[in-house]
């Protein structure tokens, strides 16, 4: 029997973004986000798959939040054929941000009326993503190529002064994008790095910065993605209404497996 799974993408691979629109409903929302989509996608809607959901109501509820994603068609239809080929019905397809955030609210408990600042460390660089609503509303991955120096190190000092300078551009721009300071500054290290959470703290005097070990949580270290994954997939399908890139929605892809 074939087993159900919902893929996340890397970061790289997708981009994202957050819009507004009148607070409509059924059809009618779907047909003004698909529109929307199709004049935000990066190089024309042809070449992307697209998806979305709802991250916040504005004001007195007279407009949502919608967080849009874009991916290569190409790119992912590669991953849908090759796990397919291995037997598996992929239901949904979303990126690595939202699966982390999901697995950080729920980990950490966080309240959704409060903004949050993450700094994820990984593979690819540090990801920032700034929280709200116990949704990604903007996703950032400074690069670790940029401060690789040519045997392939990266210096101690060059790392902090970047991670500081960095961090330093995500919550200037949440706090003039949604005014107000951020609850917490988590950072998700694969260790504990007391230097590095000096730094950040010098830097932002009076906020609360606090380093997130998801072991503490009895997930292993970078089984974040994982488990952001898992707990969407314990979701009955009809509840699903996070955003897939996988060309068709979440429940049609569920009735075709069936």
């Amino acid at each position: 029997r074939r087993v159900d799974i919902v893929v996340s993408l890397g970061g790289n691979i997708v981009f994202s973004q957050v819009f507004r629109l009148p607070n409509l409903k059924g059809a009618k929302l779907e047909e003004s986000a698909k529109l929307n989509l199709q004049m935000l996608a990066p190089g024309g809607a042809g070449r992307s798959y697209t998806g979305y959901q709802v991250v916040g109501v504005v004001g007195d509820g007279d407009q949502l939040e919608l967080l849009g994603a874009f991916a290569d068609a190409e790119v992912v239809d590669a991953w849908l054929e090759a796990f397919r080929a291995a037997e598996f019905n992929v239901l949904a397809v979303e990126f690595h941000g939202v699966s982390v955030v999901r697995a950080v609210s729920v980990a950490a408990n966080l309240d959704p009326r409060e903004t949050y600042i993450l700094a994820q460390f990984t593979d690819e660089g540090v990801r920032f993503v700034i929280v709200r609503n116990n949704n990604l509303y903007f996703e950032y991955v400074y690069p670790w190529k940029l401060i690789t120096d040519a045997s392939g190190n990266i210096p101690g000092e060059k790392l902090r002064e970047t991670i500081g300078g960095e961090m330093e551009r995500v919550v200037n721009f949440s706090s003039s994008r949604f005014g107000g300071e951020s609850a917490i500054i988590y950072l998700l290290t694969p260790a504990r790095d007391d230097e590095l959470m000096r730094l950040v703290r010098e830097r932002f005097p009076g906020r609360r910065v606090e380093n997130l070990n998801l072991r503490a949580y009895d997930l292993p270290e970078g089984w974040s993605e994982a488990a952001g994954v898992a707990l969407r997939g314990v979701l009955r399908r009809a509840e699903d209404t996070f955003l897939t890139l996988s060309g068709s929605a979440v429940i049609t892809e569920y009735y075709i497996a069936q």
